[in-house]
This record gives C-alpha cells, structure tokens and sequence, in this order.
C-alpha cells in the first residue's frame, strides 16, 4: 500500500503541476533570468542602464520566484491531502511513503517519468495547435 499511495501521490502532483500551470511558470522564470543574463552582458550598455535593467530584472524574479512558491504548493497540496487521509484512516503510514520519497530511487525515476510526461505533453499541444 505505501508504494501504491506513492505513484497515486507523484501522479496527483504531475497532473496538478499541468492544471496550475506549474512547468509554464518553471519556463518563464528561467526565460526572465536567461534574458537578465544577456541584457548584463551587452557591451553596448552603459553602467547606468545595466544597473536600471539589473533592478528591474531582480524585481520580475522576485515576482518569478512568488509564483513558483505558490503554484509548487499548489501542485503538492492535493498529494499531500491524500496522504493525510491515508494516515489518519490508518491504511499507510506517513512515515513510510516519506522514507520512500526520500529514496534515491524513487527520485531518479519519478523525475524521469515527469520529464518524459511533460515532454509528452508539450508535443501533443504543438501537435494539435498545427491542426
């Protein structure tokens, strides 16, 4: 039963992460950071302007970083819902599908299953937008 409540949980959390939109956010902060990165190092720019698009760089992943917080707990909340149910009704023990999640095993390969997904899922889209 732990291990079930463990795929049930990492699959609460995958399907969650879509409908809040968590991997879009995920995008968005890295492209404001990647832009940050080449605005800084445009030799055309003066001090001033590198300073000015330094503080405005710092607020949007500030801003950034608050979505992610907040969409990440949004994603972990029904997973997290249904391991309390399932601890309080006595049919797992928390403690147990956490040693599990803390497994180097588990991580490996529910990463790679997310990642597979989410690659997966973003073909489709691009395949259906082309319709």
């Amino acid at each position: 039963m732990t291990g079930l409540t463990a795929i049930l949980a990492i699959a609460l959390f995958a399907a969650t992460s879509v409908w809040v939109e968590l991997p879009g956010a995920v995008g968005r902060a890295f492209g404001v950071a990647r832009s940050a990165l080449l605005a800084l190092r445009d030799p055309a720019l003066g001090d001033d302007q590198k300073e000015r698009l330094a503080k405005s760089f710092a607020a949007a992943l500030f801003a950034e970083t608050g979505r992610l917080l907040w969409r990440g707990a949004a994603a972990l909340a029904p997973a997290a819902v249904l391991l309390a149910i399932l601890h309080a009704s006595g049919a797992v023990r928390a403690e147990a599908v956490l040693a599990l999640f803390a497994r180097w095993e588990l991580v490996a390969s529910a990463s790679a299953a997310l990642l597979i997904a989410w690659l997966g899922w973003r073909l489709l889209r691009r395949l259906r937008a082309r319709r």
